[in-house]
């Protein structure tokens, strides 16, 4: 399967605990993370790093982070992968998980066709 030229993204919102992520978890994660290629983009408090700007939120949530991936297989690849796997009950002491997305990003081309179309339409609509 050829890998897409698109980035894919990781989105996890949830509710930090109050104690300290386990260690197990940063020595497992950490490894498997960094040969997938993760980048942290954003994250942070909801509140302080984060902003709402729309819609709620449900009740105690208070974490947001989005990290960077070069594709979505291997987003994928990272998150079903027995190593990371492994890892995921450990951080269940200091972080409850609301929601965890994978969205695909969008390449330059795909950036550059969405505009020329919205263009087209834009000049279609004022005739």
């Amino acid at each position: 399967m050829k890998e897409s030229s698109a980035p894919a993204f990781l989105i996890v919102c949830g509710k930090t605990t109050g104690q300290p992520m386990d260690a197990e978890y940063v020595r497992l994660a950490t490894p498997v993370a960094l040969e997938a290629g993760l980048e942290p983009i954003a994250g942070g408090e909801i509140g302080q790093a984060a902003e709402l700007l729309e819609g709620s939120l449900p009740e105690g949530v208070n974490l947001l982070a989005i990290e960077r991936f070069d594709s979505m297989e291997a987003l994928k690849a990272f998150f079903h992968s027995d190593a990371y796997q492994k890892a995921i009950p450990f951080r269940a002491n200091a972080f409850a998980t609301q929601f965890i997305v994978a969205v695909n990003g969008l390449s330059g081309a795909d950036l550059r066709a969405r505009a020329e179309a919205i263009e087209a339409m834009s000049r279609e609509n004022s005739v």
